[in-house]
């Protein structure tokens, strides 16, 4: 074999042993998260009228979904992490915190907190999330955000059923891309979960 051939693929090899972290470094879950990416509530464009009512928010997750790390789903129904990166709380607090500050913002309620309240006038809101992860496919590669929330609504002893869906592409392996995917999907969800409270709190 000629010397030129064999540098050739001895720098071919080289090539690829420099790619392979790069590919698979999105999904080592062995390393310690030092990213921290933050969301931000779901803003109405217009303030509603005050119903005069508070609001209580429970948000829970399903097990396997209580975790601070962002999660993936592979095509095997496999849940995963990204590596190195998280949220600033697990999934309960966080969502929650989100959902709350954003239905606070919307001018609907007097307050709206995380504890039921004792005000026979006030309403309450209970949700789950069923799906909040990045779906990739076989190779790793993020496919798109899919987030599931459902639970009921009860105020004045009329209880509503409540069910959101929302999917956002993910433009690019990076971890910001996929952040900035879960942020389309969170609005998609909260501008949903506004118009559902509002029809339901809507008079007869």
């Amino acid at each position: 074999m000629k010397p030129t051939h064999q540098v050739t693929k001895w720098l071919a090899a080289c090539l690829a042993m420099a790619l392979l972290p790069a590919c698979g470094s999105l999904l080592e879950s062995t390393k310690v998260p030092d990213r921290t990416f933050l969301l931000h509530p779901y803003s109405v464009s217009e303030k509603g009228e005050s119903t005069g009512r508070g609001l209580s928010l429970e948000f829970t997750v399903i097990p396997g979904l209580d975790s601070d790390h962002m999660l993936t789903l592979g095509p095997d129904a496999e849940l995963n992490k990204l590596a190195a990166v998280r949220w600033p709380d697990h999934l309960p607090e966080f969502l929650g915190s989100l959902l709350r500050q954003s239905l606070q913002g919307s001018g609907r309620y007097t307050k709206v907190t995380d504890k039921r309240s004792s005000a026979l006038d006030d309403c309450s809101l209970e949700l789950e999330a069923r799906k909040f992860y990045t779906l990739i496919d076989g190779s790793g590669s993020p496919l798109r955000v899919n987030i599931a929330i459902s639970g009921h609504h009860e105020c004045e002893g009329k209880m509503t059923p409540i069910a959101l869906e929302a999917d956002a592409g993910v433009s690019s392996r990076r971890a910001a891309d996929v952040v900035a995917a879960h942020q389309a999907a969170m609005n998609q969800a909260t501008r949903s979960l506004h118009q559902q409270l509002e029809s339901a709190e809507s008079p007869p």
